[in-house]
Formats: C-alpha cells, structure tokens, sequence
C-alpha cells in the first residue's frame, strides 16, 4: 500500500492506480471495476514480477482477461509483461546492494535467489529462467563482482518433481562448507518482501549456513517503496501511458 501511496504521487493526478491480487485482497477483479468506475479509457498492466513467467505474469492477464470478458465496453489495454534488464531496476538493485554493504559491511558472496518453478515448464519453452540468468548478469557486472564472488540459485521448492536449479537451500549450505563465513542474499525476483523470502532466507537460510560452518548471513530487503524504485514503476507506467 506504501508502494501504490508513493506511485500515486509521482503519477500527480495524472493516472488512477489501484492494486489487484490474483490470490488476494484486494482481487484484480475489484481493482479493474474501481478504475471502470472512475471512467478510465486506458488500461496499463503492470505485474510486479521483473521476469516473465507464464505462471506469475501469464496468470494476471488471465484474470484480466476474465474479468474485462464480462465488459460490454473494453478500454484500450497495455500489458506490461516484463522489465527484467530494465537499467533502472538494474540500478536500483545495484544501489540496495552497495547500500547494505556500506552499512553492514561488505561480505565475501553474493547470493541472488529468484523464485523456482517447475523445469518442466522451462523445457516447454517458458522464458523465466533465461530472465533470471540475464538479470543476475547484469547486476553482477553493474557491482563489478567477479566469478567466483556472486552466484544464483532458485528457492520455494515443493513437492516431488525437478525444479529450477540449483536450489538456494543447497546453495546456502554448500558455501559455508567451502568457507564463505559472510554471505548476502538478495532475492530480484520479488518486487515486495513477503513472509516467504523472510522465513526461507532470514531464518531458515541463515539458521542452516551457521549449521554448516558460516558465521553470519544477510537478507538484503526488497526494494519496496524505495525512491528509485517507485520511480522505475511510475516510469514504465507513464511510457505507456503517452
């Protein structure tokens, strides 16, 4: 909500914003009728998800779609459905990463954890994790981070069959046991914190790196409502609004 108040003020009046969960509160469906509402002749999608993926961004236009079905007047639609090597997010995960470490101190990894899904899905041709991969390269060559000083790696795993790997839980113990005793993980694929970054990386992470031999880990917070941040959505937003 902090993140809709910041964008509504960049927006000056000029775009009506509304928020809309698939599997939420508030459903995307309400936040299409309150821009009906409201008389808006365009609409602009814009998913928080930086890399495409048929699970996550395909499934907001499919709730789009259901919903605008029952409109006897569509507006002009624009889907925003990617910004995965956008400079300005790149930058602004560059920023959050210097920060951190200028405040915490500068550690001796950087682990970049997305989101995982089924590798089956990428055999068929999803493009996520090719977007995960050129995200992370360019973050890391933006830090000017050598080789062996960054590595990625796919959390939120469940039930039994391949998943995108490597897996961030592997990863995490794997680099204590080769003598990494400071590690910073910063997750680019979620726009927003939620209790499934924090439990799996602040906790649970940190809690099997100290197991396996590390001495501390640091969750690098989403970039939320930050300044530059706002900014990177409020101007894709505008662009497509012109």
């Amino acid at each position: 909500m902090r993140c809709k108040a910041a964008l509504a003020g960049q927006a000056d009046g000029g775009c009506a914003i509304q928020i809309g969960m698939c599997y939420g509160d508030p459903a995307i469906a309400a936040g299409l009728q309150a821009l009906r509402s409201s008389g808006v002749q365009r609409l602009i999608i814009l998913p928080l998800y930086p890399q495409y993926a048929g699970v996550t961004t395909g499934s907001v236009f499919d709730h789009v779609a259901a919903e605008l079905a029952g409109w006897r007047v569509v507006p002009e639609l624009r889907f925003i459905n990617d910004y995965h090597d956008a400079p300005a997010y790149i930058g602004a995960l560059k920023a959050s990463v210097r920060e951190h470490w200028e405040k915490n101190g500068r550690s001796q990894h950087l682990l970049m954890s997305f989101h995982s899904m089924p590798k089956r899905l990428f055999e068929k041709g999803d493009p996520y994790y090719t977007r995960c991969q050129h995200t992370a390269t360019l973050l890391a060559g933006a830090l000017g981070l050598k080789d062996e000083e960054w590595s990625l790696s796919f959390q939120s795993r469940f039930g039994y069959q391949e998943w995108l790997q490597p897996y961030t839980a592997d990863v995490v113990r794997q680099r204590a046991r080769d003598g990494v005793r400071k590690l910073t993980v910063i997750c680019p694929g979620f726009s927003l914190d939620c209790l499934e970054s924090l439990e799996e990386i602040a906790i649970t992470g940190r809690e099997a790196f100290l197991e396996h031999g590390g001495e501390s880990l640091d969750y690098i917070p989403a970039l939320n409502e930050r300044a530059d941040h706002v900014s990177l959505l409020g101007d894709l937003i505008l662009r497509r609004a012109n």
